[in-house]
Formats: structure tokens, sequence, C-alpha cells
């Protein structure tokens, strides 16, 4: 993960060791990190998410070990651009006999934690 330093006027760069040490209870804390301030991407990522859920229920699809990629750009006038892709496909087919419930209900509880994330910190001012 790479996120700009508005005050040190640099990268910060966290390897996939930062985020394989997160846990269900931690979790969040990635998401602070990656999204710094910018809780404005929070509803923008949640409408793609919710459409990639959508998405995928009407497939007969197995995802094994792929990934949610979530990317956001803004620039000094804090126009902001989202983009939501689901990745790595290495171990990924088409099945007729395969239900993509577990892959919509992991999509949906990083939702509910996008959401809760928003909430949390737009009613106490900081989460964590």
């Amino acid at each position: 993960m790479k996120t700009w330093n508005e005050i040190r006027g640099e990268y910060e760069e966290y390897d996939k060791t930062f985020g394989r040490a997160l846990t269900e209870h931690d979790f969040i804390k990635g998401v602070k990190v990656y999204l710094k301030d910018r809780r404005e991407a929070i509803p923008l990522f949640v409408e793609q998410l919710q459409n990639l859920v959508t998405t995928l229920q009407g497939l007969s699809i197995s995802l094994y070990s792929a990934s949610v990629l979530l990317i956001y750009e803004a620039d000094k006038e804090r126009t902001m651009t989202v983009r939501v892709a689901l990745i790595d496909f290495a171990h990924s087919y088409f099945d007729d006999e395969k239900d993509p419930a577990e892959v919509c209900t992991g999509l949906r509880n990083f939702i509910q934690y996008l959401k809760h994330y928003q909430d949390t910190t737009l009613n106490d001012g900081e989460c964590l």
C-alpha cells in the first residue's frame, strides 16, 4: 500500500506484512491508514462494492485467493475518483454448481466495516 503524506510531501509505503498482521479487531486500522482523512471516499467505495456484490450474485463462480483492489485519487481541489476491482484470478473458475455466497458475504462484511468506520468517525470525531 502506498499513500501520500501531504505534510512531508512524500509517499509512505506499507508492505504486505502490514496487511497480513491486521486482524478482524484492528482491520479498520488499515482502512484508516489507507484513507487518511479522505472519508468522502467511503460512500463511493461502498456503492462500487455493492455493485460488485450484485454482479457476482448472478454468476456461478468459484474464487480462490482473489483480492479486492481499492484505488482512490484526489487532487488539490479534493476532486475524488475511486475504483474497485476484483483481481488475482489464478485459482478462479466458472462452475454451474458453485454459489459465490462466501465472496458476497466477505464483500458485505467489508462494506459494513467501511460504514462503521465512517459512522464512528463522523459521530465521535476519531475512530480507534
